[in-house]
């Protein structure tokens, strides 16, 4: 809440740490976990326990339901900078967030025009014209200061797969090779499938026959031969463009 702080996360296979100090305060948080995975975030539980030492905890909101033709009103896109946005949309009735190159996430309303991200320490307000027309969103993440993102007149983009045969996805199918991590590529039934080393394995779909986009996201792989008859891939995500070859 406005007050500097140091810290630092560290982790090894098993294990989370962070540890944060306030010193205007005097307040110094240590969380060990033994989980590397799962469960609340070390750093999230650090800041939590800072505010409560500094006797400004962070609010805990209960979620109200709100009809989707009044969510309706919030969806759209606002600007972050030049390069990001943040997308709401409105999936299934229920409103979800998404920042340029990342994934999107459910928000929840505690009151007319405020939502949070549940298990998060981001809280959004939404504000409104003279007539009632929302123009921006306010987002505060870990108890920082607020910052204003203007709505654009931009529509949410909405991406429509294309039909490809399973035998048209197998000419992909490998390990790629990109700067100091992989990607596999793989085929699960008519399921086309990518797996980030470390990471879930996610279905693509194809908006053409060389390139794919991610629903969980927002990221696009794009598929080309190479000049000795080979295969590339080119991951293009938050605004990067990182290429690699088949292994």
């Amino acid at each position: 809440y406005g007050n500097a702080k140091i810290g630092h996360g560290g982790g090894i296979n098993g294990f989370s740490t962070y540890a944060m100090r306030v010193p205007e305060k005097k307040v110094y948080v240590a969380v060990l976990t033994n989980s590397d995975s799962g469960g609340p975030e070390s750093e999230k539980v650090a800041l939590k326990a800072a505010a409560i030492a500094m006797g400004t905890p962070f609010p805990e909101y209960k979620a109200i339901t709100m009809a989707p033709e009044t969510l309706e009103k919030f969806v759209g896109v606002y600007k972050i900078d030049d390069k990001s946005t943040r997308t709401i949309r409105l999936d299934d009735g229920k409103l979800t967030m998404q920042r340029t190159g990342q994934g999107r996430f459910p928000i929840l309303a505690y009151k007319e025009n405020a939502f949070f991200i549940p298990d998060s320490l981001l809280f959004l307000e939404f504000d409104r014209n003279a007539k009632g027309e929302v123009t921006s969103l306010t987002t505060t993440i870990d108890g920082g200061d607020p910052v204003a993102h203007a709505r654009t007149g931009d529509k949410p983009v909405e991406r429509t797969a294309v039909a490809m045969s399973p035998a048209a996805f197998d000419a992909y199918v490998g390990r790629y090779q990109l700067e100091g991590f992989h990607i596999d590529v793989k085929r699960e039934g008519a399921k086309f499938i990518a797996q980030l080393a470390g990471q879930p394995a996610f279905e693509v779909f194809p908006s053409s026959d060389t390139s794919f986009f991610l629903k969980v996201v927002d990221a696009e792989l794009q598929f080309e031969k190479t000049a000795d008859g080979g295969m590339q891939l080119m991951l293009n995500q938050g605004g990067r463009k990182i290429q690699g070859k088949r292994i």
